[in-house]
């Protein structure tokens, strides 16, 4: 049977080398006639095709010569080698000038073109929050500024950040073993604190949102996927010692500062095996790429995948607080990362039954992790030191970049409903 994805895949890259062409012939012929063509923002070129038969025809286009068409296409023939040959690896002609010229930062494991895409909508959501309040701002708008500048005065977190941070954990979603002296595991229900981290937008085993339907971008849909909170898969992978160590330090210093205790270490331990099995059986992005996805409704999907219960976690826990979304059982529901899905529920049911202490302490942890920020400074020194012996630079930059990415999540997270 044809490889109808990697076919779809070669077709789709071929067209936007096709496109590029076209506009780069265009701009080249703007540029001739240019004293002629005045304001101008289409050229027109002639394309000599050959038809099977052997004649010739022509065909006029008219295309775009705007500065963003010309800016589009000079981004496109940037990353284009046209030293390689197309038919003898396509990869390297459509993308070799990209890897020539990218470098890796040293605080992120991949680049892409969305890398800076990505860089510049935080830098532009960074502004627009730093402004002061004005009479066009909605409640929110004016919640979501109150929330950014929270989270830059260090002074309010060297007094309040810490009991804060507890106060979340224990109370809003029930602590851990190290957490609280007298916690017992046995006494809490695992389900139900996984709903206390959901609706806090919190996504510790799995993830659950609306995105856009790709069979109907008009439409919505809920969509499963795995976790992403982990280190790189590579870095469990390698297990290099210094980084793990580093890590270890880091989730001890943290729980150390909350609650210290004799066991710490061995808790530690116990947390980070099982965080490592998790992110073992997580789909890096070449596999994610691979891989397809599946609308189930949601009770199929429950009677498929158990070991957890979707059905009551979806339809009841996370929409049925808000009698607006008719969410039901038989709610389309977009999956993907299925392979993670099977390892995650299978991880899940060993730690219920034989490590639940660890399972909560894990929770707790994926909570904390990317809140240093929000702790007074010697736990954001406690982050600053790991991140300087998993990058071998020290970046400055890595404080206001979880601020801004944890504003975008947490907007996200509250849109996610106007959607459906």
């Amino acid at each position: 049977m044809p490889d109808y994805k990697k076919l779809f895949t070669i077709v789709s890259v071929f067209s936007v080398v096709c496109v590029a062409v076209i506009i780069l012939l265009s701009i080249l012929l703007s540029a001739n006639n240019g004293s002629k063509s005045g304001s101008s923002t289409t050229a027109t070129t002639t394309t000599m095709m050959t038809t099977s038969q052997g004649s010739t025809t022509s065909a006029k286009a008219e295309v775009c010569v705007t500065p963003a068409c010309i800016s589009a296409a000079n981004l496109i023939l940037s990353n284009i080698d046209r030293t390689q040959d197309p038919c003898e690896d396509f990869n390297k002609f459509s993308c070799g000038s990209f890897i020539k010229n990218r470098r890796i930062p040293s605080d992120a494991g991949s680049t892409d073109t969305f890398t800076d895409l990505r860089s510049n909508l935080a830098n532009a959501l960074s502004d627009a929050l730093e402004e002061n309040f004005n009479s066009d701002d909605t409640e929110a708008t004016k919640n979501a500024k109150r929330y950014y500048k929270s989270c830059l005065n260090e002074d309010r977190l060297e007094t309040n950040g810490l009991n804060n941070i507890i106060n979340v954990v224990n109370n809003e979603l029930g602590g851990c073993s190290l957490t609280q002296a007298n916690y017992n595991a046995n006494n809490e229900n695992t389900f139900d604190k996984i709903v206390k981290f959901a609706k806090w937008g919190l996504k510790p085993l799995f993830d659950v949102y609306i995105s856009s339907n790709p069979k109907d971008p008009e439409s919505y849909v809920v969509r499963l996927q795995q976790a992403s909170w982990f280190l790189t898969k590579k870095t469990y992978n390698e297990s290099d010692p210094v980084v793990i160590g580093a890590y270890k330090n880091l989730i001890k210093n943290i729980f150390n500062g909350i609650l210290p205790s004799q066991d710490l270490d061995q808790k530690v331990d116990r947390l980070f095996e099982l965080e490592k099995k998790l992110a073992l059986v997580t789909l890096d992005a070449e596999e994610r790429r691979k891989q397809t996805y599946q609308n189930f409704t949601i009770v199929n999907f429950n009677k498929n995948y158990t070991g957890f219960d979707w059905t009551r976690y979806i339809v009841q826990e996370l929409f049925g607080a808000h009698p607006e979304v008719a969410v039901t059982e038989n709610e389309s529901l977009l999956v993907v990362d299925f392979g993670y899905l099977r390892g995650m529920l299978d991880i899940y049911q060993d730690a219920l039954a034989n490590n639940k202490d660890d399972l909560h302490n894990l929770l707790i942890w994926s909570f904390l992790k990317p809140r240093t920020g929000f702790l007074p400074k010697k736990f954001r020194d406690f982050q600053l030191d790991f991140d300087k012996e998993k990058s071998n630079s020290l970046n400055f930059l890595l404080i206001l970049k979880s601020f801004i990415d944890k504003q975008k999540d947490e907007l996200k997270n509250a849109l996610d409903f106007l959607k459906i």
